[in-house]
């Protein structure tokens, strides 16, 4: 098989990374904030907990919580609620 060949199927058998759209975009910050937010408000104890085992019931706790909180804010700013933009 030619070098220009090999680099046809190459070529063709490489997947693209998806592109994130805005929508995408915006959820991912809002995730982010509240991440931050309700982390922030943990001790210092729980905090270490959630990185160190970050499949244990706290970080799955946490994950629920943070969850919540930017699919709410996502509603508020969907449905015209007064929400400051990130």
């Amino acid at each position: 098989m030619t070098e220009s060949k090999k680099k046809e199927i190459v070529k063709a058998t490489r997947k693209r990374k998806p592109r994130i759209n805005e929508e995408q975009l915006e959820m991912a910050r809002l995730y982010e904030k509240a991440w931050r937010q309700e982390f922030d408000k943990k001790p210092k104890v729980i905090q270490k907990e959630i990185i160190e085992n970050h499949d244990g019931r706290t970080a799955v706790a946490h994950a629920h919580e943070v969850a919540k909180l930017a699919e709410g804010w996502a509603f508020d700013m969907a449905n015209g609620n007064q929400f400051e933009k990130i």
